[in-house]
């Protein structure tokens, strides 16, 4: 269950940057003495307080605090997790996986509308828009940790996902330790991994199709956000998204 964990971490080199800023709310930040940052959603799921590793992290090596990323304090978890998209999350890295830094960003969800005409399609994760610009479209199953209207338990996973046409899985689940066994259960559909969460790992592309994420392109202005919510327009004045696919 770890091993993708360790992909992930083993990927960044021991005598890689030093992290020089933690910011540790709903968009948890890592920032870097390369100028690179990542970001990461946390979810405050039980008991996650601030520990005192966390009071130590700057001046770091950023392997070392992206190891966090397997810690059961979610708190810990999201600032690993942003430690490992402040190392793949960069334009250099995106460039060398396909995207071009002048191309016009496209939602993903209606990038793949077309394709998802009448198939079975499960999300995890309440996205907006959903009910009106996909589930119009499709067979559409929401899975949350915290339903709303129309949502299913994200148990339902054991039962819906093996009989999907396409997955798309939130990067918190990375978080929350779920994305192994998410990835498995939809290991017969199209998976498409989105959201700022998510790393734009190479490995990862053994079992998604799609990496669907964002750079931080002004670590200054995200530190700014106000944690009212999902920050505006996926961070358009801090980041911008990349939408990263399998190489064929």
């Amino acid at each position: 269950m770890w091993s993708l964990y360790e992909k992930l971490v083993e990927g960044i080199p021991a005598s890689g940057p030093l992290v020089t800023a933690v910011r540790s709310q709903l968009w948890t930040m890592v920032a870097t003495n390369q100028g690179s940052a990542g970001v990461a959603m946390f979810l405050p799921l039980g008991e996650c307080p601030e520990t005192e590793a966390m009071n130590s992290l700057v001046g770091k090596p950023l392997r070392r605090v992206a190891e966090l990323a397997t810690s059961w304090n979610f708190r810990e978890a999201a600032v690993g997790m942003a430690a490992i998209n402040a190392w793949y999350n960069t334009p250099a890295n995106a460039m060398a996986m396909g995207w071009q830094e002048g191309e016009e960003e496209t939602e993903v969800f209606e990038h793949y509308l077309p394709e998802m005409k009448g198939k079975k399609v499960a999300v995890i994760g309440r996205f907006p828009r959903l009910d009106t610009t996909v589930a119009p479209y499709c067979r559409l199953s929401v899975l949350e940790r915290d339903p709303g209207p129309g949502d299913l338990p994200d148990s339902a996973c054991e039962y819906l996902l093996p009989e999907q046409d396409f997955v798309f899985i939130t990067g918190s689940a990375f978080t929350n330790k779920t994305m192994p066994r998410l990835l498995e259960l939809s290991k017969n559909a199209r998976i498409i991994l989105t959201g700022p969460s998510v790393p734009l790992a190479p490995c990862l592309f053994d079992q998604a199709e799609c990496l669907a994420s964002s750079i931080v392109i002004c670590p200054e202005v995200l530190a700014n956000h106000e944690d009212t919510g999902i920050p505006p327009n996926r961070f358009h004045h801090s980041s911008r998204f990349v939408l990263l696919h399998r190489k064929k």
